[in-house]
């Protein structure tokens, strides 16, 4: 097996940067929204949180930093995330990592529904793609105070696929 060391957070983290501070509307046929892209929330949609252990909480602009300043490579992030939370979500993890440039680059591409099934997603719309048969959606969550996009996932359960 290699050790090669791949950086695709931190090429994920500069190409992100050109999108700081614009505001993009996604409008569908239904619904729009009005959102502000700001990187200190790239690390939650990417799950670079999971890099935490339980009892240490570094989130937002600090996260973002931390991994920047540190250049964490991908291995480094991915192995933190097993050590903290087990394979499944280092697969998590790693999956969101692949897709989420992919994804945000055909967002147009994507469909806008309200969410109406339970779900441990703090969302009220998500915007679904398909790609090679593999579900994803971004999350967003709309009030008053604007719109937010807060979570970025493959959808496994077989019951959430039927949105």
């Amino acid at each position: 097996m290699s050790k090669e060391r791949t950086y695709k957070v931190q090429e994920i983290l500069n190409w992100y940067k050109k999108f700081e501070n614009i505001d993009i509307k996604i409008q569908g046929n239904t619904k729009e929204f009005d959102i502000e892209i700001r990187d200190k929330y790239l690390p939650h949609l990417l799950g670079l949180q999971y890099i935490n252990s339980n009892d240490s909480n570094i989130r937002g602009k600090r996260l973002y930093s931390y991994i920047k300043d540190n250049n964490l490579s991908d291995q480094e992030i991915l192995s933190r995330v097993e050590q903290n939370y087990g394979p499944r979500k280092r697969r998590d993890i790693y999956n969101r990592i692949e897709t989420f440039p992919d994804f945000l680059k055909n967002l147009e591409e994507g469909i806008i529904v309200e969410k109406t099934l339970d779900t441990k997603m703090n969302v009220n719309y998500l915007i679904i793609q398909n790609k090679d048969d593999e579900f994803y959606h971004l999350g967003i969550l709309s009030g008053s105070n604007g719109a937010l996009l807060v979570e970025f996932e493959n959808i496994e359960d077989k019951r959430e696929k039927d949105f």
